[in-house]
């Protein structure tokens, strides 16, 4: 046998380039397709459909947001309207009682003045007798 050489290669077999051959095709073949399928993604990215589409979800995502707020802020004013008409009974309720008073202390002034002219007429009727 021949000791083999550290600077000789050994040949590879005609198989070997044929393959290699096609593999090196397939992979500028997928490179190509690759570097057309960046290219109609670039142009869809920057055609009017893309922007349309884009600008849609982002109208949409907004229409959601101002929904949500507006449920929020009905449920708000709902509990706002209850606190006021609570408010409004109780303003109510005070009113009533304010006039009860006001005709309890009138009744009572009269019935004050009238003790007291009784009480004068009969202080002062006496002492003239």
């Amino acid at each position: 046998m021949r000791p083999a050489s550290a600077t000789s290669v050994p040949l590879a077999s005609p198989d070997f380039y044929e393959r290699l051959g096609r593999l090196q095709q397939g992979l500028r073949d997928s490179e190509k397709k690759r570097l057309d399928l960046e290219k109609k993604l670039y142009e869809y990215n920057q055609s009017d459909i893309y922007r349309i589409k884009l600008k849609y979800v982002k109208l949409k995502k907004y229409l959601e947001e101002i929904s949500d707020s507006e449920k929020k802020a009905h449920i708000r004013n709902q509990e706002y309207l209850k606190q006021f008409e609570r408010i409004q009974a109780h303003v109510g309720h005070f009113t009533i009682n304010t006039e009860k008073l006001q005709k309890l202390k009138v009744t009572s002034c009269f019935v004050l003045f009238k003790n007291l002219f009784v009480v004068v007429v009969v202080k002062f009727g006496n002492s003239g007798q």
